[in-house]
């Protein structure tokens, strides 16, 4: 309670933050020496997807990836994710969409445009696209190297 009151001190627009961490081993020669812990962070705070991935850019990395069903399961409320309409195929940071968790018939792509994004509904842990213009909470990504 006092980190969090402490950091609510700190950020007085950020409402509330849950951190979600994740200890990744990278692959290869380097996989003894070096791993990466991605932290996702929950943002209470009603955006724009564009606004939301400047935010996650400037305050952390970017918007969530999701790079399987253990990272799906730990997202929170109806909430911006970084997938956004260009083929769905790639993430907001760049990386390949290489999972996806889809409610049945979406991605409709119903917008007449091509401003279509991700949300992830966690009563049924499948996503949504929706339109970018909509207001939602929003996840935040946020690498770090453990030494």
């Amino acid at each position: 309670v006092f980190c969090m009151l402490l950091f609510f001190r700190m950020w007085k627009s950020l409402l509330f933050v849950i951190v979600l961490s994740e200890i990744l081993y990278p692959s290869g020669p380097s996989a003894v020496s070096k791993s990466i812990r991605k932290e996702y962070h929950y943002v209470s705070m009603s955006k724009t997807w564009a606004d939301a991935q400047s935010y996650c850019r400037k305050m952390f990395t970017d918007l969530a990836t999701v790079e399987n069903q253990d990272d799906n399961s730990k997202l929170l409320e109806n909430s911006w994710i970084g997938l956004h309409r260009d083929k769905w195929a790639s993430w907001s940071d760049g990386k390949p969409t290489t999972f996806t968790n889809w409610n049945e018939s979406q991605p409709d792509n119903s917008g007449k445009s091509a401003s279509s994004c991700a949300v992830v509904n966690t009563t049924t842990g499948t996503w949504w696209d929706v339109n970018c213009w909509d207001y939602h909470y929003f996840i935040c990504q946020k690498f770090k190297n453990l030494v």
